[in-house]
């Protein structure tokens, strides 16, 4: 895949070669799910960025930038949650606070 720019991470055979690590691994799902997890993490932190994630050359996101956290949110959990999900926004004196909650 060409980009004009950005930053593309891939992880192959972590710690094949050094069995000291190699034990501390669980299983390849589990590892998945480690990764899984710091993108969702990512992708929501920042739903301006661009982001595509795959596993074994499938696709299991791809995030185009949105402006807001609320659609973010449904792109990667792909359900319906729109209905149940509000946004918060605070700011005061330099205090800013924004998220998504929901009843579902």
């Amino acid at each position: 895949m060409s980009f004009d720019h950005g930053t593309t991470i891939i992880v192959e055979d972590l710690f094949y070669n050094v069995p000291a690590r190699l034990k501390f691994m669980r299983s390849a799902q589990t590892e998945y799910f480690y990764c899984y997890n710091c993108m969702v993490d990512i992708a929501l932190s920042r739903p301006d960025i661009y982001f595509v994630f795959k596993k074994n050359d499938n696709i299991i996101f791809n995030l185009k930038p949105v402006d807001l956290l609320v659609d973010r949110v449904g792109h990667i959990y792909k359900k319906d949650w729109a209905n149940h999900l509000r946004e918060l926004s605070y700011n005061d004196e330099g205090i800013t606070i924004s998220g998504v909650v929901g009843d579902a």
